[in-house]
């Protein structure tokens, strides 16, 4: 039993997909019996391109799947540092730059940096004459 020209054009038109379709395919594949050899050598060679592919689509899912991720978790701290910005929380000294953004005051009105031999220093100026400094990415002083 030879593969009808309709259906060799139907295998080499399954050439670009998602890893689901790879998937599919090849647990269909594994499902179908040949009784002619020379049909089997085609559907084994198809079997091998498909796993090829299949390898390939779970390879481009996963870094898909990692910058959605990303992305999210981004969101999830552009949200926080909004929240913040409209309902500030209490500080203190010894806060990182991501915790006062995340869990204190939010975003400030302006950033004033100097960097010098000795590091990086930064003023953080908020509505109502509030700042709060920072050496080196770490809160150390807080004005009212």
């Amino acid at each position: 039993m030879h593969l009808s020209i309709k259906r060799k054009k139907e295998l080499k038109e399954t050439h670009s997909g998602t890893f689901d379709d790879y998937s599919y395919i090849s647990a269909m594949l594994d499902k179908v019996v040949y009784m002619d050899s020379h049909d089997e050598l085609q559907v084994q060679q198809f079997k091998k391109m498909n796993n090829k592919r299949l390898k390939s689509a779970k390879k481009e899912q996963e870094i898909v799947d990692e910058e959605e991720r990303k992305e999210e978790e981004k969101n999830e701290k552009l949200d926080a540092m909004n929240e913040r910005t409209t309902n500030p929380k209490e500080v203190s000294i010894g806060m990182t730059t991501e915790e006062v953004l995340t869990e204190g005051w939010g975003r400030p009105i302006d950033i004033n940096t100097t960097v010098t031999n000795n590091g990086k220093r930064e003023q953080w100026v908020y509505k109502g004459n509030k700042y709060l400094y920072f050496e080196d990415g770490v809160l150390t002083s807080i004005q009212y």
